[in-house]
C-alpha cells in the first residue's frame, strides 16, 4: 500500500482514505507503472485487496458506482500488467520443464 500512497495525494481533513476518487486513484497508479512496473504491479494489487476489504467491511465510504468504476480499472491494470510481465520476462526452463538446476 506504501507504494500506491506515495503517489496519492496528501489526505486532506476532510477527506477519508475510504473512498478513492477513481479518476485521480488511477493517474497515480499509471506514473508509478511509468517509472517502475514491478512496483506498480503490487501497488494496484494491493489497492484491490484494501479495496474488498473496504467494501467486505462495510467501511467504503465513497459511493458503490466510485468503487465499481475503481475496482473495474484495477482489474483491468492487473491484467494488463501480468500480461506485459510474461511477455518480457520469459519463464525460466525448470519452471516449463519441471527440472531444477
Amino acid at each position: 500500500m506504501t507504494r500506491f500512497f506515495r503517489f496519492y495525494p496528501e489526505l486532506e481533513g476532510a477527506r477519508a482514505i475510504t473512498a478513492l476518487e477513481p479518476a485521480e486513484a488511477t493517474a497515480k497508479l499509471m506514473s508509478l507503472i511509468t517509472h517502475a512496473l514491478l512496483e506498480g504491479v503490487m501497488a494496484t494489487y494491493s489497492l484491490m485487496r484494501f479495496l474488498d476489504f473496504l467494501h467486505d467491511s462495510g467501511r467504503w465510504s465513497g459511493s458503490q458506482e466510485s468503487f465499481q468504476t475503481l475496482h473495474g480499472i484495477l482489474e483491468d491494470i492487473v491484467h494488463s500488467e501480468v500480461q506485459v510481465i510474461i511477455r518480457h520476462r520469459p519463464l525460466p526452463d525448470h519452471a516449463t520443464t519441471g527440472t531444477v538446476e
